[in-house]
């Protein structure tokens, strides 16, 4: 900011362009929700890109001009997402048995976003008992 102007005065002029690409330069398409731009902010939504493969990431150049009503000059931020790790899911279906009743058996299905690796391991009730079977 020079001495005839204060930063209030300067202003994004025009609109923005916004890209993106990925750790190795390709495209990549920006979810709905990635940014918003109002007035000077620029605000970017990381978890938008959500879930990415841990080790990858997003780089995203908002394209912008500033001017201070006399002269405009263009300028770039760039704010790269870097992937975290994510969570495996898991899906068991809920069983009730009868203390009588037949030994019933449940299958517990997991995926992991990252594509690592899944380890099930199993606590022993106070009754009664729990079988591993991986295949």
């Amino acid at each position: 900011v020079d001495g005839d102007h204060s930063a209030q005065d300067i202003v994004l002029s025009g609109s923005p362009s916004v890209s993106a690409v990925d750790q190795d330069g390709a495209s990549v398409v920006i979810p709905n929700n990635a940014y918003s731009i109002s007035g000077n902010d620029i605000t970017i939504n990381p978890s938008a890109f959500d879930p990415m493969v841990r080790g990858n990431s997003v780089i995203m150049t908002v394209s912008y001009f500033v001017s201070d009503g006399t002269d405009t000059t263009s300028n770039d931020a760039v704010f790269t997402i870097n992937a975290t790790n994510n969570a495996p899911s898991l899906t068991v279906t809920d069983l009730a048995v009868n203390e009588d009743g037949n030994a019933v058996s449940a299958t517990a299905l997991a995926t992991d976003p990252d594509n690592d690796g899944i380890t099930f391991t199993t606590t022993q009730p106070n009754r009664g008992s729990v079988s591993d079977f991986y295949e």
